[in-house]
Order: structure tokens, then C-alpha cells, then sequence
């Protein structure tokens, strides 16, 4: 093929080269009938490269493609909008495709900042000891095993003595992830809000870390170990993949929380067992789910064993709004009619909240709203436990109306936290 030659492109992509004058003339009259389409055949090329894209960017183990995309496709369709208003000679509405290339513009950037914040938090911790024995398990063979129940795509990670080590929950595998192996409901960018208000997809495994971290900060130990982790297996989801054939080997990127041996989800445990909870446990995932503001908290995420409780999955916390808090522990138990032991009284009142939100910002890049948002859901618990609610009496108490009127009050924010307990407590009387 050489200059000047006339081609013509068929449906499936094929290119055929034109040689005749008759088949040159037929294509010259068929570009000239067809030209009054060419916005709308411009128009669908464009959306369907957005879906191109979709399928193409949101699959965070290569950065190089969203560079590509945000440098190069959105300005190549800026200079095609531009050649097509010339080509028609008359004006049309390009709001709705630039309205589409800003936000398509919006969500590559956010997921680029995602990316390379996981990539960061993990590169920093470095790779502790469980992390390297799961490795070595993925290594000699063992394939991570996905389970069949909820919204993401999570993987239990052996040993090489077959031995589980710890459960693996990938970023780009989240809930409304475009790489979630369940697709249920709309599969969004990561960093578009879609999980529950005030998180984005894809910092699931940041709230992971983080609940992790200030549990071991105040010494509670209800929170099994979890870390950032990178595995690298052909197991792993991809859309972009035929799940039957061509697998090809993923480097994923998350949190990876350590199996702890004899503990059983609490739907599990005998009823007759449940008064024998000891109350300072109890009260001590009570609190926790309060600080990072768990939405999510329900009994097939409590563990039981040995007298003691362990507190899982904590994708939907750190909100950076008011949340509504998942309230049925916090009034199904017996545990719940009492008052809160004297020891969460002192904590409260002198609780190291800037120590513990510069760890969380430096270590798990929780951001500056939320850490406010602890703020004001520490000061409603203040005051109620202050006022020796017990945790039944609270569940009213801790309403997004509530947890609203507190935002952003700066120095009178613990008197009107105080206001507020007030009324309730007159309320309920």
C-alpha cells in the first residue's frame, strides 16, 4: 500500500484496498451520501471507545493505559469534535459528549491516585513474615481459593503446607468493582462513590488496614492482624479475561487479614452461650465500630472463640460523611442493658484523637474529613457515656440527624454533643 491509494474498511475492521475506477467512484458516493451521519457515526465511535476505555482502564494492574488514555484518546477526541463541527458547517450540542470526556477525565485521574496509594502503603509496610509464607504457598502451586459468598472478590491464601494463612481481598475486586468477580450492580471507576456514602471503591482495603491499626493502637485485640499485600496468580479476576481459557498471571494489590484458628461467626454459637460474653469484650467492638464509623457491622462478621470476640470485614468504615452506623449489636445482646465500664469513661475523655488520626493518615491515607468525622462521633459517645447511657439507650442516640448537627462545629462541638445527649435522655423519659 502506498500513498494515494484508496481503501475501504468493512465491518469487522478488515481493510480492502480499492483499485478500480468504478469501485473508487461507488466509495466516493458512498462517503458523500453518508456524510450528513457522520456526527452521530462520530457520536457512537466515541461511546463505544468510552466503553472500550471502561473495560481497558478500570483494570489497575497496568498505569501505563490510563496515561495513554488521558493524554492521548481524550485529546484525539477533542480534535475530532473540533474537524467534525468544520466538516458539517453548522453548530451542534457537544455537551453531552464533553460532559462524558470530563467525567471519563475525573474518574482516570482518582483511580490513578488510588493506584498509586495502594502501591505506596504496600511498598512501605514491607512484607511481614505471613505475607512471605503466603507467597511461597502461591509459589509451590497452591492456587488462592475464591469465595463463592458476598459482593467482592475475595481468596483464602495457603501455605505450601497447605496450611490457610489468611484471607486476600483485592482493591479492583471491591464491591461495584469493575473486576468484582459477582458484577453485582453497577460497576464503577475506583474512586467513584458507590458503596456506601462516604466511601469509594477501591479504599476498601484501606479501612481494612486502618480498623486493624487503631485496634492495636488502643490495645483492644479484636481486630485479627491485617496488612497491605501484593500477590501475583492467574487466579485472580480480570473482565478483560475469558475465565475458561488464556489466563494470564495478575499482580493484585489489597489487604490480606490473618486466619485465626478456633473462632466461629456468631450465628454459630450456641444461644445458651451468649450472656457468658464477657462484657469488656462486648463493649470493646461496641466502641471500636463507633470510632471508625462500621456501617456494616452485623453477627456473620463477629467472630466467637474461647470467650473471646473477633471483629471482621471493615471495607464500609472511615466514612467521610455523617454515616449510619449498623446498630444491632448494639441493643440484641444482654450485654447491651449495661452501662459502659468505667475504663471507656477515661478513654473517652482523654483519647489521643490526633496521635491516632496522623497514624491513619500517614500509614492508611484515611483523609482529613474523616478523621473529623471520628471526631464528632468520639464526642457524641463522650457525652453519652458520661451520662452513663448504656449501649440500648444509645442505639437513638448515634442517627445520621445526630451525627449531622455536629459537622464541622470546631470548639463547640463537645458542648453540643452534650446538648444533644441532653435532650435525648429528656426524650426517652
Amino acid at each position: 500500500m502506498k500513498k494515494g491509494d484508496w481503501v475501504q474498511a468493512n465491518r469487522e475492521g478488515s481493510l480492502r484496498l480499492v483499485s478500480s475506477n468504478w469501485g473508487k467512484w461507488a466509495l466516493a458516493l458512498q462517503n458523500i451520501v453518508s456524510l450528513g451521519s457522520f456526527r452521530k457515526r462520530l457520536e457512537r465511535a466515541i461511546y463505544f471507545n468510552f466503553l472500550a476505555m471502561s473495560v481497558e482502564f478500570l483494570n489497575p494492574t497496568d498505569e501505563s493505559v490510563l496515561r495513554v488514555y488521558i493524554e492521548r484518546k481524550l485529546a484525539l477526541f477533542e480534535r475530532a469534535l473540533k474537524k467534525l463541527d468544520r466538516l458539517n458547517g453548522r453548530k451542534f450540542d457537544k455537551s453531552p459528549i464533553i460532559f462524558n470526556m470530563k467525567q471519563f477525565e475525573r474518574d482516570s485521574l482518582l483511580q490513578a491516585h488510588l493506584i498509586k496509594q495502594m502501591k505506596e502503603a504496600v511498598r512501605r509496610q514491607g512484607e511481614p513474615e505471613v505475607i512471605r509464607l503466603a507467597k511461597e504457598g502461591i509459589e509451590s502451586g497452591l492456587f488462592p481459593v475464591l469465595i463463592q459468598k458476598g459482593l467482592s472478590g475475595a481468596y483464602w491464601i495457603r501455605s505450601k503446607e497447605r496450611e490457610v494463612l489468611g484471607l486476600f481481598k483485592p482493591f479492583d475486586e471491591e464491591p461495584y468493582a469493575i473486576n468484582s468477580p459477582t458484577k453485582r450492580g453497577e460497576q464503577v471507576p475506583l474512586g467513584r462513590r458507590k458503596m456506601r456514602p462516604g466511601v469509594a471503591v477501591g479504599e476498601g482495603a484501606h479501612n481494612e488496614v486502618a480498623a486493624f491499626q487503631l485496634d492495636s493502637f488502643l490495645g483492644f485485640g479484636v481486630v485479627p492482624k491485617t496488612y497491605y499485600a501484593s500477590f501475583t496468580h492467574e487466579a485472580f479476576h480480570s473482565i478483560r479475561e475469558n475465565r475458561l481459557e488464556n489466563l494470564k498471571k495478575k499482580k493484585k494489590y489489597g489487604s490480606f487479614q490473618e486466619f485465626i484458628e478456633g473462632f466461629v461467626p456468631f450465628p454459630r454459637l450456641d444461644r445458651e452461650l451468649i450472656p457468658d460474653i464477657p462484657l469488656d469484650e462486648y463493649q470493646m467492638v461496641l466502641f471500636l465500630d463507633l470510632l471508625i464509623g462500621n456501617s456494616d457491622r452485623h453477627f456473620n462478621n463477629l467472630l466467637v472463640g474461647d470467650g473471646k470476640l473477633a471483629a471482621i470485614d471493615h471495607g464500609y468504615c472511615f466514612p467521610d460523611v455523617p454515616p449510619s452506623m449498623g446498630m444491632a449489636l448494639w441493643e440484641a445482646l444482654p450485654q447491651a442493658d449495661q452501662i459502659f465500664h468505667v475504663g471507656f469513661k477515661k478513654l473517652a475523655n482523654h483519647f489521643p484523637l490526633d496521635e491516632l488520626s496522623w497514624k491513619l493518615r500517614k500509614s492508611c491515607f484515611r483523609s482529613v474529613k474523616s478523621m473529623q468525622r471520628m471526631r464528632e462521633r468520639l464526642a457524641l459517645f463522650r457525652a453519652a457515656v458520661n451520662a452513663d447511657l448504656t449501649a440500648r439507650e444509645m442505639v437513638g442516640l448515634f442517627s445520621i440527624e445526630n451525627f449531622y448537627k455536629l459537622v464541622d462545629l470546631g470548639d463547640s462541638l463537645d458542648e453540643r454533643a452534650k446538648e444533644i445527649v441532653e435532650l435525648y435522655t429528656i426524650s426517652k423519659k
